[in-house]
């Protein structure tokens, strides 16, 4: 599985360089600097076992659907729901508004994503989902879940996904926290997730973990058994 290349040679759609028969336009080609950038290799994949672990690389101008636009999507969380981030003692450190792109934060009223809700709530726990509450008291996990059994299939045909280059089969978000990184991939599908999020999915039955192998859900892993 390939890495997106984002520096392929500009090509018209006539299959000939831009520039060409226009003495006042320099092709590409004859640029040293653009010449030793179309030197340089792909990026390599490691693999670790059967897992692909990479760094995801997103251009500012794609559009990012996440894993909240999915919930919403399936009725489990609504736009202009008033969210909390609450500590271990429930004191709320945070609040802040569903959109379909992030939560619209309170504290620097930009659209963040959940993680940087967490961070920008002040707190070290690595545990957003959990502790990010509706007004009702139930958490961002509960309401993933929810909508996870609401969805017909187990794979998570989710929103959080990127459009990437052809060759790319994988996602380049995380689909538990729609958040970009060094992702790892489902053994069975192209979705992924952070290494953080095996710890904050124990129990949530979202990521299956079995030997060497990770699966997004109980029906990846016996597609590929």
């Amino acid at each position: 599985m390939g890495v997106r290349d984002s520096g392929r040679d500009i090509e018209n759609q006539s299959g000939s360089s831009v520039g060409q028969g226009n003495p006042n336009l320099t092709p590409p080609s004859s640029d040293p600097s653009i010449v030793r950038d179309q030197k340089k290799g792909k990026p390599k994949n490691k693999r670790q076992g059967s897992r692909l672990r990479r760094k995801s690389n997103v251009e500012k101008n794609v559009e990012k659907h996440t894993v909240l636009c999915w919930m919403v999507d399936m009725g489990t969380i609504q736009p202009n729901d008033k969210v909390y981030y609450k500590d271990e003692n429930k004191s709320v450190l945070l609040d802040g508004i569903i959109t379909r792109g992030g939560i619209r934060c309170n504290c620097c009223h930009g659209i963040v994503t959940i993680s940087e809700f967490e961070t920008h709530s002040g707190s070290k726990n690595s545990d957003p989902l959990k502790n990010i509450c509706l007004e009702g008291g139930v958490s961002l996990l509960q309401s993933m879940l929810e909508a996870w059994n609401k969805q017909d299939g187990s794979k998570l045909q989710v929103s959080n996904f990127i459009s990437v280059a052809d060759e790319d089969m994988n996602d380049n978000t995380c689909i538990v926290c729609g958040d970009y990184g060094n992702l790892l991939c489902c053994d069975s599908c192209p979705s992924t997730f952070r290494q953080s999020c095996l710890q904050m999915n124990a129990g949530g039955g979202m990521i299956v973990q079995s030997g060497d192998a990770l699966f997004c859900g109980s029906k990846c892993q016996e597609r590929k058994s």
